[in-house]
């Protein structure tokens, strides 16, 4: 039905001529389980069925129909339209997360990210409440549940892409690893605001 609809809005756009300086942008806040691991909907558990969104963009005169496995987050998307829009650099908050993934929209195989943070908070009622950090890579993915002390999910995307086979317990060097860049994410994309003046 999606797939009808974005098609139905594409050719409209066409027929009427509005394709050629139309930019279309089609995405999600998350996924759906569709049954995998015996879950519908969505929930806080972070499979590759709730987190992999779908992402159509088209922009006239810079991308061809194809697909890319590329890294990106949603947090990509403001700062990528305000470059597209050549919005001056001064008018776009200093703070703002994100990479320009323009290079990714002209060439499918380009890299912008290694890796990406997933928080979620989730207040269901007032005594549960869920809070999961995620941190995603080319090949693995971390999650750890806030509350639970020695225990979170480790799966290797290339050998394990069902995420079936929890590695938590197994690898200790792949875990401290993940959970090494999972803090250093943190801590580089917490901000740094408001400035100090010290240095004037």
């Amino acid at each position: 039905m999606i797939d009808d609809g974005v098609g139905r809005i594409l050719k409209t756009l066409e027929k009427t001529g509005l394709s050629e300086n139309t930019m279309v942008i089609f995405t999600s806040d998350h996924g759906d389980y569709c049954g995998d691991h015996g879950l519908v909907l969505k929930g806080p558990a972070h499979f590759r069925s709730v987190i992999n969104m779908p992402l159509i963009w088209k922009i006239p005169g810079v991308n061809k129909s194809t697909i890319t496995d590329s890294l990106v987050s949603t947090v990509d998307l403001p700062k990528t339209i305000l470059n597209l829009l050549n919005v001056k650099t001064k008018l776009i908050p200093e703070n703002l997360q994100g990479y320009d993934i323009l290079d990714i929209l002209k060439d499918p195989k380009n890299k912008i990210r290694q890796q990406i943070l997933i928080e979620h908070d989730e207040e269901i009622a007032k005594d549960k409440i869920f809070r999961l950090r995620t941190l995603v890579t080319e090949s693995h993915r971390l999650t750890l549940y806030d509350g639970y002390d020695n225990f979170g999910d480790i799966f290797n995307y290339i050998t394990d892409p069902d995420e079936v086979n929890n590695l938590w317990d197994g690898d200790k060097e792949l875990k401290n690893n993940l959970l090494e860049k999972l803090l250093r994410e943190i801590i580089s994309l917490r901000p740094r605001t408001p400035k100090r003046n010290a240095y004037n």
